[in-house]
């Protein structure tokens, strides 16, 4: 066998083992993203969250959940108002696009539940693609046209139970499943 040819196999099997330990990297870098959000459970999944950026911001601003608190708002500076959410990076889609999961804190809750905010990048830019309220959100193995399906649910002490599962449809999340159930408490 020639240098020359062993030269050209040795290369190319440094380029395949370069590539085999970057496709494991990434990979187990997406496993330890969390994929349950609850606030009221030690904070699970927000425990690494950041501020939003300015972009981020501006999205969620625009929202009709955040619209319903524009008097309280205007009251606070912007370094106030971005305080009000934080933001975990994730990957709902198998591509390397990253996405967020941001969640509320108060005014940005509810009365009995947190609210939550899933993130895309689409064009550069990041636009809303669910907004859900309740205890959890969950990011599910299943996927549906490439997107992790979404699992929210909240609960009362006297047993009332919501359950709800998003389906992307290529646009944003759609409520796809609504379970409730009541359990009778003597």
């Amino acid at each position: 066998m020639s240098r020359r040819t062993r030269t050209v196999q040795l290369l190319a099997l440094s380029l395949l083992v370069a590539g085999f330990l970057i496709a494991q990297s990434t990979g187990s870098d997406r496993k330890s993203e969390p994929s349950l959000f609850y606030p009221d459970r030690e904070d699970a999944g927000f425990r690494h969250a950041k501020p939003p950026s300015n972009a981020l911001l501006a999205v969620l601003l625009k929202t009709p959940e955040a619209k319903l608190h524009s008097d309280r708002l205007r009251a606070m500076d912007r370094e106030q108002i971005r305080e009000l959410f934080r933001v975990v990076q994730i990957h709902l889609a198998t591509s390397d696009e990253i996405d967020w999961v941001v969640g509320g804190l108060f005014p940005m809750t509810s009365a009995d539940g947190d609210w939550f905010w899933l993130v895309k990048q689409e064009n550069g830019r990041p636009k809303v693609i669910l907004f859900a309220s309740g205890l959890y959100l969950a990011l599910l193995s299943k996927r549906t046209m490439d997107f992790k399906d979404v699992r929210t649910g909240w609960s009362s002490a006297a047993g009332y139970t919501l359950t709800d599962i998003y389906h992307f449809d290529g646009t944003k999340y759609r409520l796809v499943h609504a379970f409730k159930k009541t359990d009778k408490i003597p």
